[in-house]
């Protein structure tokens, strides 16, 4: 059985990209063909590089100590790129937007959405879910969450029927915090496991 992982793996943050290599390496371990979904957000390359685009105060604050201490942070940077290229098996496919992954969507026998916050609804640009992150895109196959969290306590208004349309389609729920399985249980009637962080 294939499986494709969607999470936060390249992330430059250690937290991020050890839950990311220590899922992919639990369902390796298991026997079964994996790897990571090479999904990434335009805000997670730019919160990740060296030198920030945008012009506001804090970015060019941000860049001013990056040339201060180029040598140290670009020495950062480069151990994070090489533990993704070197460690991290990666679908051969990359997708910088939702739209790329539902016009050619991957094909596995199970998705595995987690962990990490990526049903917080507030860490991305759009304030919103980011269907990415629920594999919506995916035609058939098997959706498994394994650890997600929503890193909130309690989900807004406007976003709870949304959620339950995503959460619906999933064959196995698993969540980070005992919070998450209270939020499920609400929106979908459905019990669902917190389980370790990876």
């Amino acid at each position: 059985m294939n499986t494709g992982i969607l999470t936060f793996h390249h992330a430059h943050h250690y937290g991020a990209q050890l839950q990311a290599f220590a899922l992919m390496k639990a369902i390796m371990d298991q026997g079964l063909d994996c790897e990571i979904i090479n999904y990434v957000r335009k805000d997670t390359i730019e919160g990740s590089s060296l030198f920030k685009k945008r012009m506001s105060a804090r970015s060019l604050l941000t860049n001013a100590d990056t040339l201060l201490n180029y040598s140290k942070l670009k020495k950062r940077y480069d151990r994070f790129e090489g533990f993704i290229n070197d460690e991290m098996k990666l679908s051969e496919k990359f997708y910088a937007t939702y739209d790329e992954l539902r016009t050619d969507a991957p094909k596995y026998h199970a998705y595995v959405c987690g962990s990490d916050q990526i049903w917080n609804p507030l860490i991305f640009e759009e304030k919103t879910f980011d269907p990415a992150f629920f594999a919506d895109f995916a035609k058939s196959g098997r959706r498994i969450a394994y650890a997600p969290s929503f890193g909130i306590s309690s989900i807004p208004e406007d976003k709870k029927e949304l959620l339950k349309k995503y959460l619906e389609k999933f064959d196995c729920l698993s969540v980070r915090e005992r919070q998450g399985e209270k939020i499920i249980r609400e929106l979908t009637g459905r019990d669902s496991l917190t389980v370790l962080d990876p």
